[in-house]
């Protein structure tokens, strides 16, 4: 077989090989394409969801209204998008109701039961959802969009804080009193990061 012969069978097979891995390599590059923008619409749900669970709690425990507190979370999910698509928190997704600490670090969540401090919320992208699905930038597996939904659930519970200080006889140094007084007032200045209804007291006793 002559060179020209040999060069023009090589090419006829690199022109087979090339025509049968193309379309399995557009394959794996649309499922790449989906399923990165499938987990990154997961994780923005998850954010989103965080958020609003969050803003619910803390206006629950400050204005005891549900639906102010509904409105918040609402207002908060408006501000988070997922594929650069919107979402819409619906009212019967938002559950108010109390958390407690179980044994361990676990928490348990009871919904209704007041006084409220913590919530629930669901965030939905389906069909039958007001936010509609996740509209995929490329067809995967013969669907144009992708559904997912995000439970998420926070609590705040508030704790009474006091200060005992015994004005025995190695407080009467003034050096002794500043210092007391600088770490009270830097416990002061948290206590609104701490919640609304968190006090702090102070006992001073003095044994004769």
């Amino acid at each position: 077989m002559s060179n020209a012969r040999k060069h023009h069978a090589r090419k006829g097979a690199m022109a087979v090989l090339i025509a049968i891995c193309l379309p399995m390599l557009l394959m794996l590059l649309v499922m790449f394409v989906g399923i990165s923008q499938m987990q990154l619409s997961r994780g923005e749900m998850r954010v989103a969801a965080d958020a609003a669970a969050r803003a619910a709690t803390e206006a629950i425990i400050r204005t005891e209204d549900k639906k102010k507190s509904y409105m918040k979370a609402s207002r908060v999910t408006v501000d988070h998008s997922v594929s650069n698509q919107g979402i819409t928190l619906e009212r019967d997704n938002v559950v108010f109701g109390q958390g407690s600490r179980q044994q361990g670090a676990e928490w348990d969540f009871i919904p209704n039961r007041k006084p409220y401090n913590a919530a629930r919320v669901k965030v939905v992208k389906s069909t039958d959802s007001r936010s509609g699905p996740v509209n995929l930038l490329i067809s995967f597996f013969g669907s144009p969009y992708f559904q997912t939904v995000k439970t998420a659930t926070a609590s705040q519970v508030d704790h009474d804080i006091v200060f005992v200080i015994e004005a025995g006889g190695s407080m009467h140094a003034p050096q002794r009193w500043n210092g007391v007084l600088e770490a009270l007032n830097q416990v002061v200045a948290l206590v609104p990061s701490l919640g609304n209804k968190t006090r702090v007291g102070v006992v001073i006793c003095q044994h004769e």
